[in-house]
């Protein structure tokens, strides 16, 4: 199985939780919590280290549909958003893919094509 260095993407500001196609699916003492894109950008404003860079969202399937929670995130944050279209797992600061049509079997990030990561932009509503 190939692997993809976690900081392959330098300049991007890492966010790591579980995930949805429409929510973050952090685990807060125990419990899996579902936040919004405006919950994850509030907390994201407080983070001492981020500043308006753009956005990698390690988690699965949140760049899956169209107007999904990355690009509300992309919207809110007016930066880029590259998010993952396919379940992902983090092993030893790699990223590793799974491929849905194999019933979760790992497969090489080539044999997924293109689309297993997506940038979304920010658009305003003209």
């Amino acid at each position: 199985v190939d692997t993809v260095p976690l900081n392959y993407k330098d300049g991007y500001y890492d966010i790591v939780a579980h995930g949805s196609p429409t929510a973050m699916l952090p685990i807060v003492n125990g419990v899996k919590q579902s936040y919004s894109a405006i919950t994850v950008y509030a907390i994201l404003c407080k983070q001492a280290d981020y500043h308006d860079q753009p956005i990698r969202l390690v988690s699965c399937w949140v760049g899956l549909i169209a107007n999904g929670f990355a690009q509300q995130l992309a919207d809110l944050a007016g930066v880029p958003v590259l998010a993952a279209t396919a379940k992902i797992h983090v092993c030893d600061k790699e990223l590793v893919f799974y491929d849905p049509r194999k019933f979760g079997e790992p497969v090489r990030q080539s044999d997924l094509g293109p689309k297993q990561w997506i940038i979304y932009h920010p658009q305003t509503n003209a």
